[in-house]
Parts: structure tokens; C-alpha cells; sequence
């Protein structure tokens, strides 16, 4: 199942209000998970026993549907109707129960694994032993987190230190929900988005430059790994550029969080294009394919120009002399297409959308000015839809290459499409099968600040919507990818690496560059 498939639902949302002199009238907030695995979260006072089971009802859910019942605190405005779920797995303080057997987990070590995209974390604070449920939907991160939240806005007033037992425990747990998620459910209040990071006054003390520094020293050894490998690269990465984009994430556990990532780019130079062609190429010429040519696609100033260059390196001096590359028009004056295979070179194919408009432009059916190409003469058209057609790009996604084929079969051009990988649009460097981080909250803290950044990074981009930026804040479409060339970085790869913009209000340098 992937991540994003549970829904949080409020059943009863919390409130404490002041009746009078040391009176009080409160409940927690009730809150149901729904999805594969039914979880109810604090079940609030007794009197709301009907009004649970209404809601319930109403959610198309019975109490017999729900596996895990989670407490985040044994207080009575959280307890009152546990025994509404008598079938269900029950976590409470330290204790995992069903019916009358118990076992002990101990949540400070490790998150408690619920189901795909659900855990359950310590967070203690408000009392000893508080735990608060992670949530990873199709909206964001949601921290259901009983009274380690009070309400929206609680920072600001700073009501929940009056209830808190470990006041210091509770603004570290605190601190660490902020980090990872999008929305909380506090324990009296609706739920909430969370602001920015950077409005919350998280940046770091002396204390943390000092932790920063220590993290570098102990991984100096890595980084200079990193720096060798992506020496390459033609903005010249070395450590100093590594050690101070990690610094523009502002504190200790941020730059913790983000150095995984660096860890696994998927960093392709020109010796691993020139491997990846010569692969396809003795595959390619093992088939009854007549003379092979090659063709530019597009105009001079996309990168399938330097591909064609780096690709014509797989062959000898004497082997150089039967193999051409060139554009379509020379190639349709000059061959029988009947006798011709042509292949198209590019280095990704992400969404299709590019490959396709060039096409369009070719053939004459985009709108306005062109973009990459001008449109073929009829002879070179006809040619076109006579030759064997091959499009090879180093890195492709299946929908993108599944749109490129299907448009131009609509246009009565058969065409093969191949890469050298195959990427799966589905899995991001920040889902949990992609095995990048061995913590999810490392993993979730990594992903929100990635976001948040990228968000900003597209202010520039005055026509842009919020909800483009958002979409694009962790890569094209939400690619949440980390491929770079040494030439280019592909817009599916997290902007963080490739986008200059502003970040709370400073220039950000991205370590590898994008060439517009």
C-alpha cells in the first residue's frame, strides 16, 4: 500500500474552557485514522460515548473495525470510552495491550510501527510518558499529538507550560512535531497547519554551530568522498561548496536530516553516459536494423546536442568514419529511409511533455512561436514517417515514454523508445521504499525543510500559483528526485540542488546549478 492511503478524520475536536474559579470543562480531542488499518486516537470523556459512535457511524466505521486504539496521555479527558473497542490493540504509556495481555515498548527508542506511513513516537512532556501519532496522508504529515499541544497558536500565549510536567521535555517534543509535520491535531483544539519553520524561531545557538562543526569533522572524510565524486560536475564541487550549502539548512538536525540525500544523488558523468550508450548500442546493432544514424532532437541549446557528443566518444577514430550524426533535414536529403534506422538521443524523458513538443513543432501542430525547432519541410516530413524510428534517453519515467509513444503513433509514427534506466514515477527519495533514511522522522523532518525551501525558492515565479509552487517544491510534479549530470540537473531532481531563488530573505546557492 503506498504512503498517503490513511485519512485523519476529527470526530470530536478537544476544548478547555474556564467555568469558573479552578473549574474547568474539557475533553480531548477524538481523532479516527481510516484506512487499511483503523486507529482511534484518545477516546475523550464518557458522556460522548453516543456521540463517538455517531461519528463514527457517519465515517463508515463500527468499533469492531478499529485495530489500534492509542492514548497519547492517561488523563480522564482522553480515557473516557476505551472500552467502546474491546477488540482493539491498545498503546498506553509504555504498555502495548490486547485484552488482559500486555508487552512493553519502549517508544524512546524506537517508533512504534503501526502500519505503512503510521507510527507512533514518544513525545513526552505534558507528562511522563506522552505519545503522539505520525500520519503520512496525501495532504502532508499530520502529528496527532494529545496536550503537547494545547491548541493553534499555543506558542505564542504559552498556555501549555501551565499543564506541563516536564516543561523542557515538552518544548524539545514539541520542537521535534514541528520539524516533521504539516498539521497538528492538538488535544483541545481543531487541527491545524503548521507555519513555516522559519517563523517558529528554531535557528540555532551557539551550542548547535558547535554540534555543526563536530558533524563535519567526523564526516570530513565522506564529504571529500562526495567532493572526488562530483568533481566532475561543470560548477567544480568541492568540500568547502558541500560544507556550506549544508550550512544554508540553518541548524544541526536540519543538516543532519538533508546529508542523506547527498549521500544517495544519482550522479551521472560523462564516462557513465558513454557506458550507458555503448550498452544500448551493441543491443541495438545485435538486431536486423539496416545503417544506424543519428539525429539531433531539438535545437542547439538542449542537451541533446551534447549527448549526441558524448555518445559519438563510444566509438573509435575508424568507427566514427561509418557512424553520423546530424539533423533530420540533412539526413532526408542525403539517405534512403528505407534502408536507415534513426535514433534520437536525450538524456531524461520525464514526463514526455518536452519530446512531445518538439514533435509538435516538427511536424506543425504547436501553437505560437517555437521553442526548440522550426517545422520540417513535407519532404523531410515524409521521409520522417518512412524511417525506422528509435528514441534512446539515458533516464526515462514509464508515463513519460508511454506519452511520447502514444503521441506519435496518433500521428501514424512508429517509434521504439528505450532507456538505459528505467525510473519508477511513484517512489521519491522521501518514501520510506526508497531506503534512503533509517529514521522516519529523520526522513519526514528532511522532507518538510526540503519543501518549505522549495516553495520559496519559487517566489520568482510572480504567474505561479501557491499550489505550482507547492507542486514543484520537491521536484517537477512532485518527482522527488535526485539525478544530476554533470552537465545539467533535471528539473524532476529536488530544487534544492539545482535552484537559485531566496530562502528567508538570502540568496541560495544550490550545489549543482541548473543550465537554462
Amino acid at each position: 500500500m503506498k504512503q498517503g492511503i490513511h485519512k485523519v478524520i476529527i470526530l470530536i475536536p478537544g476544548y478547555a474552557e474556564w467555568s469558573g474559579p479552578g473549574r474547568q470543562r474539557a475533553s480531548g480531542t477524538v481523532t479516527l485514522i481510516k484506512g487499511r488499518t483503523n486507529v482511534i486516537v484518545d477516546t475523550g470523556v464518557p458522556s460522548q460515548k453516543k456521540l463517538i459512535l455517531k461519528r463514527l457511524g457517519a465515517a463508515g466505521v463500527t468499533p469492531d473495525d478499529i485495530k489500534y486504539v492509542v492514548i497519547t496521555h492517561g488523563q480522564s479527558d482522553h480515557v473516557g470510552n476505551n472500552n467502546l473497542f474491546p477488540r482493539a490493540k491498545f498503546i498506553l504509556d509504555t504498555d502495548v495491550s490486547v485484552g488482559d495481555e500486555y508487552s512493553v515498548h519502549d517508544f524512546h527508542e524506537d517508533a512504534f510501527h503501526i502500519d505503512d506511513g503510521i507510527w507512533a513516537i514518544a513525545t513526552p512532556g505534558h507528562t511522563e510518558h506522552d505519545i503522539s501519532v505520525v500520519v503520512e496522508t496525501e495532504d502532508g504529515t499530520v502529528a496527532i499529538a494529545g496536550d503537547i499541544f494545547e491548541k493553534e497558536g499555543d506558542w505564542q500565549d504559552r498556555s501549555w507550560e501551565a499543564w506541563s510536567k516536564k516543561p523542557e521535555e515538552q518544548r524539545k517534543s514539541r520542537e521535534k512535531l514541528l520539524r516533521i509535520a504539516q498539521y497538528i491535531v492538538p488535544g483541545h483544539g481543531e487541527m491545524f497547519r503548521v507555519p513555516p519553520l522559519a517563523t517558529l524561531q528554531l535557528s540555532p545557538g551557539r551550542q548547535d554551530i558547535e554540534q555543526q562543526e563536530a558533524f563535519f569533522r567526523k564526516h570530513d572524510a565522506l564529504i571529500t568522498e562526495l567532493a572526488r565524486k562530483f568533481q566532475t560536475h561543470w560548477s567544480r564541487i568541492d568540500e568547502d561548496k558541500i560544507k556550506n550549502w549544508l550550512r544554508q539548512f540553518g541548524d544541526y538536525r536540519s543538516i543532519t536530516s538533508v546529508f542523506p540525500l547527498l549521500q544517495n544523488i544519482d550522479y551521472i558523468d560523462d564516462g557513465k553516459i558513454i557506458d550507458l550508450f555503448t550498452d544500448f548500442y551493441e543491443k541495438l546493432g545485435s538486431g536486423d536494423l539496416g545503417k544506424v544514424a543519428f539525429a539531433r532532437l531539438g535545437g542547439g541549446k538542449d542537451s541533446t546536442s551534447l549527448i549526441g557528443y558524448l555518445c559519438s566518444k563510444a566509438f573509435s577514430e575508424k568507427q566514427r568514419h561509418d557512424v553520423r550524426f546530424d539533423n533530420l533535414e540533412a539526413l532526408a536529403r542525403t539517405t534512403d529511409p528505407a534502408s536507415l534506422t534513426v535514433v534520437f538521443l536525450d538524456d531524461t524523458i520525464g514526463s514526455g511533455n518536452q519530446s512531445v513538443s518538439i514533435f509538435k513543432e516538427w511536424l506543425g501542430l504547436s501553437d505560437g512561436a517555437p521553442r526548440h525547432v522550426h517545422r520540417l519541410s513535407s519532404d523531410t516530413e515524409q521521409w520522417l514517417r518512412k524511417a525506422r524510428l528509435v528514441y534512446f534517453a539515458l533516464i526515462g519515467f514509464r508515463e513519460g515514454k508511454e506519452q511520447l509513444a502514444d503521441f506519435l503513433a496518433s500521428q501514424d509514427i512508429a517509434v521504439r523508445v528505450h532507456t538505459a534506466i528505467t525510473m519508477d514515477e511513484s517512489i521519491g527519495c522521501f518514501d520510506a521504499s526508497s531506503l534512503i533514511f533509517d529514521n522516519p522522522q529523520v526522513r519526514l523532518h528532511a522532507k518538510k525543510i526540503v519543501e518549505e525551501i522549495g516553495f520559496q525558492l519559487f517566489s520568482d515565479q510572480d504567474e505561479w500559483s501557491d499550489e505550482k509552487r507547492r507542486g514543484m517544491s520537491l521536484g517537477y510534479r512532485g518527482a522527488q528526485k535526485l539525478i544530476v549530470f554533470s552537465y545539467n540537473t533535471p528539473n524532476c531532481t529536488v530544487p534544492i540542488l539545482w535552484k537559485k531563488g531566496q530562502f528567508n530573505g538570502k540568496e541560495w546557492l544550490p550545489l549543482f546549478p541548473r543550465r537554462d
